[in-house]
């Protein structure tokens, strides 16, 4: 393997073991360096995004319209055939049946 250095002059066995060091993936560092043109110290210095996964963007998507309680009926829902516009009305209508039975009650 060729040896290559960072920004700072710190010396590596190889580009796996430079970017192991600065907490960044070797591929990231590729599309960095090679498809984006930066420089090293750019490409090391800046701190790799994580990714999210299907989970994470479900309950942001919820979160985002004040039903983030309801994840398991959303889920079913699309597992339903709901498309996700469909299924987050769908819940947003039985909260506010909900609510409505509540306030009958009283």
């Amino acid at each position: 393997m060729k040896k290559c250095k960072d920004h700072k002059g710190n010396e590596f066995n190889s580009i796996v073991e430079m970017c192991d060091y600065w907490h960044i993936s070797p591929y990231c560092y590729y599309l960095r360096t090679k498809k984006l043109k930066w420089d090293i110290k750019k490409s090391l210095t800046t701190p790799q995004r994580e990714k999210k996964t299907k989970t994470d963007n479900v309950c942001e998507l919820l979160q985002r319209h004040g039903i983030i309680r309801r994840v398991q009926t959303f889920k079913k829902l699309i597992k339903d055939g709901y498309t996700i516009e469909q299924a987050i009305a769908e819940i947003k209508q039985q909260i506010a049946d909900e609510i409505k039975e509540r306030a009958r009650m009283l």
